[in-house]
């Protein structure tokens, strides 16, 4: 009997199953705390993210609220809580605690702050005594109290159609750039915007008489100044000031003077369904006269032209405190159109009318006017070299006085998406809203 006890004893000895059992099972334990936190993990990144968005979203909706609508504190306060909620209803906002949300307005630096304090419920890393992790989202938006005059130059040149989409992508963005730009409803700041599109010359509309020294023409264009001399200035169009008609041209032999698109000018309004029912009705045709459709860009903003435009129209004085002066120059092709003849991509008078409108883009900023340029799908100018002087007139027009990194103005597009959104960046640019963080 007792061999029979000690071989018992030494087989209990060598089973080692038991353990191993005890192994596994904890083994399971730690692999099912390391999935539910990689898994609690991953939901507060989830959260986070969340929580990011809807505090950006709110923080900008105050300081709009602000600048656009003039929100006291309280009502830009319960804005900018009503739109983070409304931004956490859905996906991860769904297992996300909302503890508190604060939002702070200093008018003194026009600042809107939104801090939320937010947290996760933990689900299996519980068991490692983390009941919740933290998910908080803090945002800065800077809003401004400025008036705001923004004069755009519109190529409606026969490029503009090969294909259509393209004007169509045109109308698209003009349309955001209006809707971001002027508040569906009325404000205690003033938002104005005009339009001078072009091709191979500009159509006054009714001001025709006010801008040719008051002759009768054959067609409702103008073209250059009568005096090159003052050609890259804002001059009023008073005496050799004044723009040429088609009677003032002789062409060469073998060229003619193309007619000016059938879009007309707008001056300064803040009208957003005129503008936007001008932009419904924007055609392509002729070639492009880039120079003459910066000079009136310029002029729907310079103060030297109250006394043509409308009083509601009339920009204010350069250096006016709490007004932003814009230009913004849209094209899609080389400059290379002077007295509304086309001389060729690579032609003397391609490179004059570039050289020209570069020096109207430095007295425009010199007069305190910031340029934003849109190169619109340039990749498709054949000749590389008359593509390269596209793109370089541009950049080099782009910017406002003392800025380190004028390029930074100028936007290439190369597709209609891409012209939306440097469209929709210009117009946030202008309203001076921004986060900050």
């Amino acid at each position: 009997m007792l061999k029979n006890t000690l071989t018992a004893a030494r087989k209990m000895q060598r089973d080692e199953k038991g353990s191993v059992a005890i192994m596994f099972g904890l083994s399971v334990i730690a692999l099912c705390v390391a999935t539910g936190m990689a898994f609690d993990v991953g939901r507060a990144f989830a959260s986070k993210s969340k929580v990011s968005a809807a505090v950006d979203a709110a923080t900008l909706a105050a300081a709009k609220g602000i600048r656009l609508d003039g929100l006291t504190d309280d009502e830009a306060i319960a804005k900018a809580k009503l739109v983070f909620e409304e931004n956490m209803r859905r996906g991860a906002g769904s297992w996300t605690n909302v503890q508190d949300v604060r939002v702070t307005i200093d008018r003194a630096t026009s600042r809107v702050t939104v801090v939320a304090d937010t947290f996760v419920n933990t689900t299996l890393a519980q068991l490692t005594g983390i009941t919740k992790i933290g998910a908080p989202g803090a945002a800065t938006a800077l809003f401004e109290s400025r008036d705001i005059e923004v004069g755009v130059q519109l190529d409606m040149t026969g490029s503009m159609c090969s294909p259509c989409t393209k004007l169509e992508d045109l109308k698209v963005a003009t349309k955001d750039l209006v809707n971001i730009l002027i508040p569906s409803s009325p404000t205690a700041q003033k938002v104005r915007v005009g339009f001078a599109p072009f091709s191979a010359g500009v159509n006054p509309g009714s001001y025709l008489a006010d801008v040719n020294g008051n002759r009768a023409s054959s067609r409702n264009c103008v073209y250059e100044r009568i005096s090159s001399a003052n050609e890259a200035t804002d001059n009023a169009p008073i005496g050799s000031d004044a723009y040429k008609i088609r009677e003032d041209i002789t062409p060469p032999p073998g060229r003619s003077v193309q007619n000016c698109p059938s879009s007309q000018i707008i001056p300064l309004t803040s009208d957003r369904d005129l503008l936007k029912t001008a932009v419904d009705g924007f055609t392509a045709t002729g070639s492009t006269a880039g120079q003459l459709g910066a000079s009136w860009a310029w002029n729907l903003v310079s103060p030297k032209w109250k006394s043509i435009w409308p009083s509601d129209s009339a920009p204010v004085e350069y250096g006016t405190v709490n007004t932003d002066k814009v230009v913004i120059l849209m094209t899609d092709g080389v400059y290379n159109t002077i007295n509304g003849v086309n001389w060729g991509d690579n032609s003397a008078q391609a490179t004059t009318a570039s050289d020209l409108s570069v020096q109207l883009c430095t007295n425009m900023k010199a007069q305190g006017i910031t340029v934003y340029t849109v190169g619109f799908d340039l990749a498709s100018i054949s000749n590389a070299s008359a593509r390269t002087r596209a793109t370089d007139t541009l950049k080099a027009c782009a910017g406002k006085t003392g800025h380190p990194n004028p390029e930074q103005f100028f936007y290439p597009a190369d597709d209609g998406d891409t012209l939306r959104a440097a469209f929709v960046k210009i117009a946030t640019d202008i309203m001076k809203l921004r986060l900050t963080n």
